[in-house]
Order: structure tokens, then sequence, then C-alpha cells
């Protein structure tokens, strides 16, 4: 399997810029590396934020802990603000796009 390959197949299947870690591109495997953690980490703050709205309102006994209620009450939420949480996935997508392509591309350029 070539270098190429292998460097596309990490960048897909491990993380975006593990490809370019294989291929010892360090500062472009690590820049991809930490956006796409950053997308991460700010995804998952802003569904903990939303997710702590919901139980807090379970706490003071404004909601019935029930699914479908519960169900309903994410479904407002996420529809109130979802912009945020759409544009953070197209950020991590991106780099997960970037991190294959530009692999497969890296790995061609090495063995010319």
């Amino acid at each position: 399997m070539s270098r190429s390959t292998i460097a596309v197949l990490f960048s897909a299947f491990l993380f975006p810029g593990a490809g370019h870690i294989y291929l010892k591109k360090y500062l472009a495997g690590g820049l991809l590396i930490v956006a796409a953690l950053a997308a991460l980490v700010y995804f998952t703050a802003l569904i903990l934020e939303k997710a702590f709205r919901v139980s807090e309102q379970i706490m003071l006994g404004q909601l019935s802990p029930d699914f479908t209620t519960l169900m309903e009450q994410a479904e407002k939420i996420a529809a109130a603000d979802s912009q945020p949480l759409v544009l953070t996935t197209y950020a991590f997508l991106a780099c997960w796009i970037i991190g294959i392509v530009d692999a497969y591309r890296v790995g061609k350029c090495a063995h010319k």
C-alpha cells in the first residue's frame, strides 16, 4: 500500500491531520488536529450547555422527566439557536475533508 493511501486512511478513520503526521508534515497535521479539536470542544460545550438548561428545568420542577417532554424541549432548544451548532459541524467536516484530500496530495507529491 502506498504512503499516500495510508495517509488518507489515517486522516479518514483516525482524525483529521493524522495522515499529515504519518507523512512527517507536522505543522500541517498539527494545525488540522488543533482546528478539528477546537470545533469538537466548542460543539461539545454548546451541547452540554443546552443539556444543563434542560436538566435545570427538570430540577426546578418546570419539566417532567418523561421521554416525550424531553424530546419536545430538545427540539425547541435546537430550533431556537441552531446556527452555532451547524457552523461548528461544518467546520469540523471541512477539517476532515481537507485532511483527507491534502494527505493524498502531499503523499503523491512526496513520491515524485
